[in-house]
Parts: structure tokens; sequence; C-alpha cells
């Protein structure tokens, strides 16, 4: 009936609608696809061009999406926005070394700068004007080469945190200071032994030598009267 009527035509709004979504989300877009073929010969117009390297499964390549369209509609006139499917163009990603994704580069007056900065349009707009010149750069790799390899990783270091070394060092000082103090110490002792010795020696009694050793009076005047000690 008239129920049934209303509820198609709302289905079938709601599939018309859907349909130029759709439709409006692959229409014509500013960001320029960049083959192994064309790569070349786009980037030499003299233009700046910011390249976003990818790969369609890539869930943060696909949040990045948008902002690369709207982005690379703003840049019209002021330099050019590009990306390319490394699952397809494997050749392009071999020549520069892209190992993860999304890739983000500058390629500007025959060099590469790396970008690692975040994903906005501002901070895009900031690294294609000026923030590139303090990035990683290297020359443009001619077509057909390989990337250059990574650099060897270095086995970590056994290096204390800052503020250990720091605590290491002072510790270390005032241990040496100490030793110095106490060494400082015993040479003083040692020449006031040396110089107190001579009164030492005069100073202690005399022992007594032979017979009359522990001798008293009471023993002095028996040994007299017996006749065993002469005066």
């Amino acid at each position: 009936g008239i129920m049934n009527s209303k509820l198609y035509q709302l289905v079938f709004l709601a599939a018309l609608f859907s349909a130029v979504v759709a439709d409006d989300s692959d229409g014509p877009s500013d960001v320029v696809v960049l083959t192994s073929e064309s790569f070349d010969s786009v980037i030499s117009d003299g233009s700046n061009w910011l390249v976003e390297f990818y790969a369609p499964w890539c869930g943060h390549c696909k949040k990045l999406a948008p902002t690369w369209e709207k982005l690379a509609t703003e840049a019209k006139g002021k330099f050019g926005v590009a990306k390319v499917d490394c699952t397809v163009e494997k050749a392009v990603a071999t020549r520069f070394g892209v190992r993860g994704y999304p890739t983000v580069k500058l390629i500007s007056g025959g060099q590469v700068y790396d970008y690692k900065g975040p994903r906005t349009i501002e901070d895009f707009n900031t690294f294609v004007s000026s923030g590139y010149k303090t990035a990683p750069s290297a020359a443009l790799p001619a077509a057909g080469a390989a990337a250059p390899a990574p650099p060897p990783k270095q086995k970590p270091t056994s290096t204390p945190p800052i503020g250990l070394a720091e605590e290491l060092a002072t510790l270390r000082q005032r241990v040496a200071e100490q030793d110095r103090q106490l060494a400082e110490q015993r040479a003083r002792l040692a020449q006031l032994e040396q110089a107190a010795a001579p009164a030492a020696r005069e100073a202690a009694p005399q022992e007594a030598h032979g017979p009359v050793r522990g001798l008293t009076a009471g023993k002095l005047d028996s040994l007299v009267s017996k006749g065993k000690l002469l005066i």
C-alpha cells in the first residue's frame, strides 16, 4: 500500500545518495598520480613536489587521504602534491628507499627531503616553505638506481644515564679529594712523630740492669748487712 510505496522511495533515495557520495569521492582530484614512466618528467618541471609513497591497504594512508586531497587543492600554484602506489610502482619505491607507509618526501632542486612531522595541512605547508631546510636530505636518485643501504645498526652502549653519570663523576671527585687529604694527614703525622722522638726518649725512665733491677731500700739494707753487696 501507501506505506510500502513510501518505504521503497526512501530506500531508493538512500541508494541514490550513496551513489552520489561515492561518485563524488572518485571525482576529479588535484593529487597527481605518479608512475615509473611519468615520475621524472613530472617532477622535473622546476616546481617543488610533495610526494606520498603509500599502499592501498595501509590504514594510516587511508586516514591521510582526505588531508592529502585538500592539501593538493590548496597548494595549486604553490607546489605540486603527488602520490605513488608502491604496491604497483615497486621500482619507484625501491629507488627512493621506501620502507614504510605512508612515506612523505619533498623533491626540490634535485634534492630529496624526508618529512617526519605531523600529517596536517599546516605542517605540510610549513615544511615546503621553510621546514625542509633542517630535514635529512639526499641527492635525487637516478631512475633505476637502487636505494642506498640503511646505515648499520650500532650496538647499544652501556653508557649510564646523564644524571647517573654526573653523580658518579661528582662522587669520584669527592673520593679523590678525601684520598689526597688523608695522604697529607699521614705525612704530617709522620713529621710530628719524627720531631717528637728525641723528647720522648729523654722523658722515658732509664731501665735498671743486672741484679739491681727492682731493688728496694729494704732489700738494699739486707744485702749490705749480709755482705753480699759492697757499697
